[in-house]
């Protein structure tokens, strides 16, 4: 008989409150209007270039509430996505009113002007086995958003099982990503050579104003125009001086075709009456 009352009395308990529960949620409402404010786009979508992103993302934006009016000022952005695909995030925004409600409503946001990071090589990847190996320290890397993130190149082997302990070329995978999320991968070939003291003397040494670039597909390129000097020696060869001493530089296009994407290799040769030939690659990659 006891248990049966205290069961009763439990249960009268938790009808009271519940009962003061809902009367105050009810008070609570009338008090506050009960509304929370309601966010709303002139569009679905926002686009922009990269540069006024921050002066249009709120653009075309309101904030409604049943009771404070209008409160377009409290809107914030809360959160904006990674990438769902190169160039196009979910913008999430909120909104305020004096009762402390927050309401919140995503769009998307599409960067008109938007490239993927973008690699660059400053010098040939070519080096003497016997040097000390850093491949990354000639390459950068550039990000339409976030600036520069060369810091955030990573290199893996093709081949699983290679190294760069043995003579010869290898194929390396550069990568770098932004902060929404894209990744830049590129394959190239780091090669591995050995000279004696009479070929470094004696092999002419082709330097390029770049040693990576991006095409169009279809887009004619003047290869010419990207040889920047010649090292014979201690000996600086201008590209107007090789006729007069009897050089060459023979540049080979063979691998590439510019009407179909892909990474390819020039490559830019000399040869010196005494058979020293020097050779310099350019990275060409073709894009859609």
């Amino acid at each position: 008989m006891l248990q049966k009352r205290k069961f009763i009395i439990l249960i009268t308990l938790l009808l009271l409150v519940t009962v003061y529960y809902l009367v105050y949620q009810n008070n609570y409402k009338e008090k506050t209007g009960g509304a929370y404010p309601v966010i709303t786009f002139d569009s679905k979508v926002v686009e922009t270039t990269i540069a006024e992103a921050d002066a249009n993302i709120l653009k075309g934006v309101t904030a409604y509430d049943a009771e404070d009016g209008d409160v377009t000022d409290s809107i914030l952005v809360e959160s904006i996505s990674k990438f769902t695909e190169p160039g196009r995030s979910i913008v999430t925004y909120v909104a305020f009113d004096s009762s402390n409600h927050i309401s919140s409503a995503t769009r998307e946001l599409v960067y008109t002007d938007y490239e993927s990071p973008k690699i660059s090589l400053h010098a040939p990847l070519r080096f003497v086995y016997t040097s000390s190996l850093n491949i990354t320290e000639e390459i950068s890397a550039y990000d339409s958003i976030d600036g520069d993130v060369s810091d955030r190149i990573k290199y893996s082997f093709a081949d699983g099982n290679d190294n760069l302990a043995q003579v010869g070329k290898h194929p390396v995978v550069l990568t770098v990503s932004n902060s929404r999320g894209d990744v830049t991968t590129l394959q190239v070939a780091v090669e591995i050579y050995t000279e004696t003291y009479l070929e470094r003397l004696n092999t002419p040494q082709i330097h390029l104003n770049e040693y990576l670039i991006y095409i169009k597909k279809g887009e004619q390129v003047d290869f010419d125009s990207y040889i920047k000097y010649i090292m014979l020696g201690d000996e600086t060869i201008r590209t107007w001086e090789t006729d007069e001493k009897g050089l060459t530089v023979e540049i080979d296009k063979n691998d590439l075709d510019i009407n179909v994407a892909g990474v390819y290799s020039v490559t830019y040769s000399m040869e010196t009456s005494s058979g020293y030939r020097g050779l310099t690659d350019l990275i060409v990659v073709v894009e859609e």
